[in-house]
């Protein structure tokens, strides 16, 4: 199943979206906010993370944890290191 392009209404949320482009890589919820890593650098928005989530498109990443996301396009492989599941991306 081909992934999904990044929705433009969230993209829209970014205060500085010209500057940290469109290629987001994961999310973290920090209180109220979600801190949005792209390939050029991160912003903090005010946004629930699951309605954050809803916006970019479930389909497009996996939340791994509570209060992260990431996309699959930026999933690079999944290892063990003293026994506790780690994601690395690219």
């Amino acid at each position: 199943m081909p992934i999904a392009p990044i929705k433009v209404v969230f993209i829209e949320r970014l205060w500085l979206s010209k500057s940290l482009g469109t290629d987001v890589i994961s999310l973290q919820a920090q209180d109220h906010y979600v801190d949005v890593k792209t390939s050029l650098g991160n912003e903090l928005v005010l946004i629930r993370l699951s309605d954050a989530i809803k916006e970019l498109g479930e389909d497009n990443g996996i939340q791994v944890h509570r209060s992260w996301w990431v996309t699959k396009k930026h999933m690079v492989k999944e290892k063990r290191i003293d026994n506790k599941p780690h994601l690395v991306l690219s």
